[in-house]
């Protein structure tokens, strides 16, 4: 009997310890509490096709933070671990909008900003907009393009753009983008320092000019702001016969050459290319929202100390790929600063050039602008002025 008892005693143990370890084993529910759901839904818009007489090469630079995956196989933005308090803390202060009308010096547009914000102009092409903790900011600005561009020419400009103002924030993923006849909407997230961003860029082309309006706040604010923002957009109005005349591709931003040679200041609307298919040399610029004329950058690495003989020898063999076997050189002029000036055509691509080269150390710069005849009084004074900010990196 006692033997049987402890028998049927160890049977028992034996099972509630089996359905102990059961027990422990199983897998938990998923509450969802650490959990951090992100928006990675990407919309790239096609590339402006190159013309066959564009500068040649021409690679369109990607969006910061594109790695040109598809929208499932995209990496989730970054959530911050914490956010200052003094912005989560802070009541979210509704926009009122100034019910006196702005109206830009160059009489391009109107439109009703923000009260009690912080707005300053640059210029008569540009207005930016920040409330008092800079946690959100409206921006306006005209870029004359001395003619109504066609829709590709169009978004190749905007893209340009939107690759030059999210150059150096983090996270960066494109929400969505919706193309129409004459409009460019793009919707996108992005992280400045610690703290996530949510924003509206639109375009809308008017006759010889494109209107860039941006409209963005911390992402949290966001939502509670849209309303605010897309008032102040329907209650913009554009006076394109303002911009007859109106200086081309105003805005800038400072290019530097490889290995920190020089630098220039290129027009932020043109999209940038890079080409390193030639022997030791990278070629690098920036082509127009319709092809037609460019600014080029090619630096050859000999390794050693380059001769005067190969200095022109070598720069003519990189123009003869560049710009076709029939480059012709116009005018060859030395420069006080040391520099040698080529002025040269291209008769089966059809283009014009300037170019000025010299050695630096082990490496030789090459630096074109070039045009097409038919564009020469379009797009001269706006290459002129990108050659004239030439300077040597010091």
């Amino acid at each position: 009997m006692k033997k049987a008892m402890k028998k049927t005693i160890s049977l028992l143990m034996i099972v509630l310890l089996l359905a102990a370890l059961a027990a422990g084993c199983a897998p938990k529910e998923n509450t969802g509490e650490n959990a951090a759901e992100a928006l990675v839904e990407q919309s790239a818009a096609a590339s402006p096709e190159t013309p066959a007489d564009a500068p040649p090469a021409a690679e369109e630079e990607a969006l910061p933070g594109d790695s040109g995956q598809n929208p499932a196989e995209a990496p989730a933005a970054q959530v911050p671990a914490e956010i200052p308090a003094e912005i989560t803390d802070a009541p979210i202060e509704p926009i009122t909008l100034n019910e006196q009308v702005y109206v830009s010096p160059s009489n391009a547009f109107t439109v009703n900003l923000p009260e009690n914000w912080n707005c300053s102009e640059s210029g008569q092409y540009r207005v930016d907009c920040h409330n008092a903790d800079n946690t959100a900011a409206v921006i306006l600005r005209v870029i004359g393009t001395g003619y109504e561009l066609t829709q590709e020419s169009f978004q190749a400009l905007a893209q340009a753009e939107l690759v030059n103002q999210y150059a150096d924030v983090r996270a960066y993923i494109e929400l969505a983008r919706d193309l129409e006849v004459g409009s460019v909407v793009n919707q996108a997230t992005w992280q400045e320092g610690d703290v996530p961003w949510r924003g509206i860029d639109r375009f809308v082309r008017s006759g010889p000019a494109v209107y860039y309006m941006t409209f963005a706040s911390t992402q949290e604010r966001f939502d509670a702001y849209q309303p605010a923002f897309e008032e102040i957009f329907q209650k913009t109005k554009l006076t394109s016969s303002a911009m007859s005349g109106a200086p081309l591709y105003a805005f800038r931003k400072e290019f530097v050459s490889r290995e920190k040679i020089f630098k220039i200041q290129v027009p932020t609307s043109w999209s940038k290319f890079a080409d390193a298919s030639l022997d030791r040399t990278v070629v690098e610029g920036f082509t127009s929202p319709d092809g037609r004329a460019g600014v080029q950058v090619a630096i050859f690495a000999k390794g050693s100390n380059i001769s005067q003989e190969t200095k022109g020898v070598k720069t003519l063999e990189i123009m003869h790929d560049l710009y076709g076997w029939d480059m012709r050189v116009l005018t060859d002029k030395a420069l006080p600063d040391g520099r040698e000036w080529l002025t040269w055509y291209g008769e089966r691509k059809g283009i014009y050039g300037s170019t000025y080269f010299d050695s630096a150390g082990t490496y030789l710069y090459i630096f074109s602008v070039i045009w097409e005849e038919s564009t020469k009084s379009l797009y001269k004074p706006v290459l002129d002025e990108v050659v004239a900010s030439f300077a040597y990196v010091q």
